[in-house]
């Protein structure tokens, strides 16, 4: 019989690890009102930010931003989120992945580390990691503390914590 080992976890960064939502969720309604645009609630923003972000900022306007407004809103927010952003400066082994690129970015983590995709398990907090841990061959665990409406997370089948310490705690029934 061959004993399994532990299982390799890979933390997803912002909004799980770095809890930045508040930031996030006070960015894009700060560049919201520079557009005249109503703000949001929480509520409406993790039930409907997605990816690519031009599809947030359609459910937000109801309709497809042009490319101006595009370029407006996502200015403002990283200029508000970098003002914004009161921490200490930290180092990432590596530079966050465009979400459509998840999936190869983690894939490529994993076999720099030699570390078999099925021995693996991500805990993130979007979909989006959902789906690029079942393109990689790994498992996921999904934390609806995040930037992600835990119904959305939910719909995709995967466990979802309330918290961190659950997460991990659900690793066990995978």
């Amino acid at each position: 019989m061959i004993e399994k080992g532990p299982p390799h976890l890979v933390w997803d960064w912002n909004g799980t690890v770095l809890n930045d939502f508040d930031v996030g969720f006070r960015s894009a309604n700060s560049s919201f009102r520079d557009a005249g645009l109503p703000e949001i609630t929480t509520a409406m923003y993790r039930g409907l930010l997605r990816t690519p972000v031009r599809g947030f900022y359609a459910a937000v306007l109801g309709r497809d931003p042009s490319d101006e407004e595009r370029d407006a809103l996502e200015q403002g927010f990283h200029s508000y989120y970098r003002c914004m952003r009161r921490r200490p400066r930290c180092r990432r082994g590596t530079a966050p992945p465009y979400p459509e690129r998840k999936a190869a970015h983690l894939a490529d983590h994993l076999a720099r580390l030699k570390v078999d995709p099925a021995a693996a398990v991500l805990i993130g907090d979007v979909v989006d990691d959902a789906h690029a841990a079942a393109q990689a061959g790994a498992s996921v665990v999904l934390y609806s503390g995040g930037f992600g409406a835990r119904a959305g997370l939910a719909a995709t089948g995967a466990p979802v914590a309330g918290s961190l310490a659950e997460a991990v705690e659900l690793i066990g029934g995978l």
